[in-house]
């Protein structure tokens, strides 16, 4: 025996009413929007890491060879300057290019 399609309950199925239908569709919008935000934010927080172990990577050597010992200082404070100048560089700009 073939099924008939119906828009009525049945033991077999239960349908979703519209404004239900419309609800699924807007949770599904708001979920490919946030993993589309998510992503950019990964993607912007990766470029100003880069940026932060590149400055690290050539301040941090030279502060050894002077102490002569590896110490936390105030090297780290210009590795987190900038790390947190490239995030706000990058950020500008990509929402710049997005509003255009």
């Amino acid at each position: 025996m073939e099924r008939q399609r119906t828009s009525e309950n049945t033991p077999q199925r239960v349908h979703m009413s519209k404004m239900q239908k419309r609800r699924k569709a807007r949770r599904a919008r708001k979920a490919k929007a946030f993993a589309a935000i998510a992503i950019l934010w990964f993607m912007e927080v990766s470029m100003a890491a880069v940026a932060g172990a590149v400055v690290a990577a050539i301040v941090v050597p030279l502060t050894l060879l002077e102490r002569g010992y590896f110490s936390l200082g105030g090297e780290w404070l210009l590795v987190m300057a900038a790390t947190l100048l490239a995030y706000h560089f990058i950020h500008k700009a990509v929402f710049r290019r997005l509003e255009s």
